[in-house]
């Protein structure tokens, strides 16, 4: 054994994590540190990454448009919470999955799922908030 085994590292994210640079620098810091990455997010795309890549399909949000386009969103508004349940506990199942020492995560959904996989897996957990919600600000409308 070449010393002690990597410590396990689960970034939850409820978007595509590629568009914030802070969770791509942070978890290409947290590998050159020697730590095993694997992000959770929801990358429609597969990309070539130095780290495990668990991709979980379209935002919710491009669903959305996505119906509308179609002309079906009365239809299928029970239908996409019942999506965003599913998405919710497949989070929790890919995060326990990999056996994490630690979960982070970046959004309030991630959040979350990220909490309850990081109780039931005795890691730590840790909510990365660079994103502020609620103080955001709105846009102006006269």
């Amino acid at each position: 054994m070449d010393g002690p085994p990597k410590k396990s590292v689960v970034w939850v994210y409820s978007k595509d994590h590629t568009e914030h640079p802070f969770i791509t620098l942070g978890a290409n810091t947290l590998l050159e540190q020697g730590f095993a990455i694997t992000v959770i997010d929801s990358a429609t795309a597969h990309i070539d990454l130095p780290y495990s890549h668990i991709r979980l399909g379209p935002s919710f949000r491009k669903l959305q448009y996505i119906i509308r386009l179609r002309g079906i969103w009365r239809i299928d508004k029970f239908r996409l919470s019942a999506a965003s349940k599913i998405r919710f506990f497949r989070m929790i199942w890919h995060t326990l999955r990999a056996r994490p020492d630690t979960v982070i995560a970046s959004h309030p959904f991630g959040m979350l799922a990220g909490w309850i996989a990081a109780r039931l897996a005795g890691a730590r957990f840790v909510y990365y908030s660079f994103e502020m919600y609620g103080q955001q600000p709105s846009p102006y409308k006269p």
